[in-house]
């Protein structure tokens, strides 16, 4: 079994993965270890080299793994034929947002389980197409309004501080100084062109490090879920935040929620897909069912 590890290279637990892999490492398996240099260097490092391998092993937060799986969504465009490996991730990240999907944690000994059991099962994943024609893919959300502030804001605390501490403190002060936007979707099943603090079209249930922002989403059942957050304040937030860790459902006015499988953005404005500031609205997100083989 051959496995290639793509490793935030900004972690320093992930630099220890070497010395862990090898020292369990049983008779036919191989490991290649890269470790990335910037931001967007897994994209490029799971293109460059992911195909000859059966187990891609994503080392980071959900910023890495979208980035690996941009990366393999590429590869399948360039290959289509070809049997692409199974994603396997390794959370070790800020939010691991995806991850809490699964329950899965960063204990070694876990993972070494899952990567010696060899199962694997299909999730669909968001695909996000601009005008410019290029398409963008996102596995656990995507988010505009308050939702790129917050990554915006968490991206400037210091590293030092540990990333469950950066979330909270960075909602509060986006509540504080965002102002809100009318927010245009349109849609078969949904169409709204109110003001908005927050549109969220999730693939799993998280994000913001453990708010359950869609709590009837499912990564296989062909549906992205949307949720809209009017116009709350921030003591409705604070009222209802124990609720939605808890990943149910607010009942709130303001608050509504829906499932599709298409949607438009038709305004401007900044969209973070899985904690990355990394596009710009107008945008047409879609649910591509079954597309990425995860372990």
């Amino acid at each position: 079994m051959r496995a290639l590890f793509i490793l935030n290279g900004s972690k320093r637990k992930a630099r220890r993965i070497p010395e862990v892999m090898n020292a369990q490492k049983l008779e036919g398996e191989e490991y290649n270890f890269i470790f990335t240099k910037h931001k967007g260097d897994a994209i490029t490092l799971t293109f460059e080299n992911a195909s000859t391998y059966d187990i891609l092993v994503a080392v980071g937060g959900d910023g890495t793994i979208h980035e690996c799986v941009n990366g393999l969504m590429q590869l399948k465009t360039l290959l289509p034929e070809k049997k692409l490996p199974a994603l396997l991730p390794w959370p070790m990240g800020s939010g691991n947002d995806f991850a809490r999907n699964f329950k899965w944690t960063s204990d070694a000994i876990t993972i070494l389980a899952r990567f010696r059991k060899g199962e694997t099962k299909k999730i669909d994943i968001g695909q996000v197409q601009f005008q410019s024609e290029k398409s963008i893919y996102f596995v656990n959300e995507l988010s505009l309004g308050l939702g790129p502030k917050v990554v915006e804001l968490v991206e400037k605390f210091p590293r030092m501080i540990p990333g469950r501490l950066k979330f909270g403190p960075a909602i509060f002060l986006a509540f504080l100084f965002f102002k809100k936007k009318k927010i245009i979707l349109r849609s078969e099943e949904f169409n709204s062109a109110d003001k908005a603090i927050a549109v969220v079209i999730a693939n799993g249930k998280y994000f913001g490090s453990g708010i359950g922002i869609a709590p009837e989403a499912a990564l296989n059942d062909g549906l992205l879920n949307l949720t809209v957050i009017g116009n709350i304040s921030l003591l409705d937030y604070l009222k209802h935040i124990t609720t939605m860790k808890q990943c149910k459902k607010v009942v709130h006015p303001h608050v509504h929620y829906h499932e599709l499988q298409m949607i438009e953005i038709m305004n401007e404005g900044a969209i973070e897909t899985d904690g990355e500031l990394n596009a710009h609205a107008p945008a047409k997100i879609q649910i591509i069912k079954a597309a990425l083989e995860i372990m």
